[in-house]
Parts: C-alpha cells; structure tokens; sequence
C-alpha cells in the first residue's frame, strides 16, 4: 500500500457538524480514521483482527490536520489514504479529503501509529504479515 492510493468514500452528516455548520475539527481525525480502516479492510485485514487477544495493537501516537476548506452537511467526500512511511516499530498514512463535487482538498491529515502487543506499553516491530500488506 505504500505510495499506492486507497479512495473511501462517504457524506458529511448532520451530527459531525459544530453551530456554524461546518464538520467539528475533530471529526476530520474520524474521517481520516475511517479511511484507514477501509484501507486496513481491502488488504484483508478488518479491524477486529486487531482486536483479538494475541494480535499486535495499533496507537495512533501523533496526528495532524490541516483545514483549507469548510466541508458542510450533506457534503460528499472522498478521501484519499496512502501509507506514506513505514519504519521498523511504527508507519504513517496521510489523507487528501476532496470535496468530491469540486475535486479540491477541503483537509489534509496524517496518522502516526506505532505497532505494540496487548501486554505491554512499549513499542514492538512491526510484523512482517502486517508490514507486507502495508507495503
């Protein structure tokens, strides 16, 4: 998956938005969030994979965001992910979200997960199951 584009779709709903009717800053991390679950998905990997008791953990240790337009309710979004750096404990994926109407970027983010085991606090490497699929 790195370098190569992963495109989830979806709408801005009502209950994302803040009092001026625009998406909650927040929720922009939901979205990109979303995104790297379908991304996860396509590669044969659905979420809960990661949640069984044996399985490698997934933090996002850091995130950013960067807001160019407004995205409104009713907005339809498309979200392009790529897994743009893998290290040896941890990988990154950055989100382009495009007002699919326009085309244009309405928010950048990028995601920041470091790779642990459910039974300890410290950062593990990443496995190779895990690392060929975001390869």
């Amino acid at each position: 998956m790195i370098g190569r584009t992963h495109v989830h779709q979806t709408t801005v709903r009502f209950g994302r938005t803040d009092a001026a009717g625009v998406i909650y800053f927040a929720h922009a991390l939901d979205l990109a969030h979303e995104a790297y679950e379908s991304l996860l998905e396509e590669a044969g990997f659905p979420l809960e994979v990661f949640l069984r008791p044996q399985s490698v953990r997934l933090p996002i240790i850091r995130s950013e965001a960067d807001f160019r337009l407004p995205m409104r309710t009713g907005d339809r979004l498309r979200i392009e992910i790529t897994v743009s750096h893998i290290g040896a404990k941890s990988f990154t994926t950055s989100s382009r979200i495009l007002l699919a109407k326009e085309g244009v970027v309405a928010a950048q983010v990028t995601l920041y997960h470091c790779c642990v085991y459910p039974d300890g606090h410290a950062a593990t490497d990443i496995p190779e199951w895990l690392r060929d699929a975001l390869s």
